[in-house]
């Protein structure tokens, strides 16, 4: 199985915030062959963020568990349809050794 690295910013040095909250969750429900990798900001707050969603503290425990069972399919659909689109670019576009 092709395993595909993938680099995210949390977008906050707080260990307790939302951004990390939900990066956890993300990555728990990612397809296998999605592997993870933060890239650090170092001491620089992220200002433009990629994706808009509506955070609601009560779906999500501080581990990352999603505890809503809609949230939870939409991410995990999200996240299929994120890994989909990044084979099309790696097979129109195949990296070099």
């Amino acid at each position: 199985m092709t395993t595909y690295k993938i680099g995210y910013f949390v977008g906050s040095l707080s260990s307790t915030s939302i951004n990390r909250v939900l990066s956890k969750a993300l990555i728990r429900l990612a397809p296998e062959d999605l592997e993870f990798t933060e890239i650090p900001i170092g001491n620089r707050q992220m200002t433009s963020p990629e994706a808009y969603i509506h955070y609601s503290p009560e779906k999500f425990t501080p581990d990352g568990e999603v505890t809503d069972e809609s949230t939870e399919a939409f991410l995990r659909a999200f996240l299929a349809e994120f890994r989909d689109h990044v084979v099309r670019v790696l097979t129109v576009l195949p990296r070099q050794s």
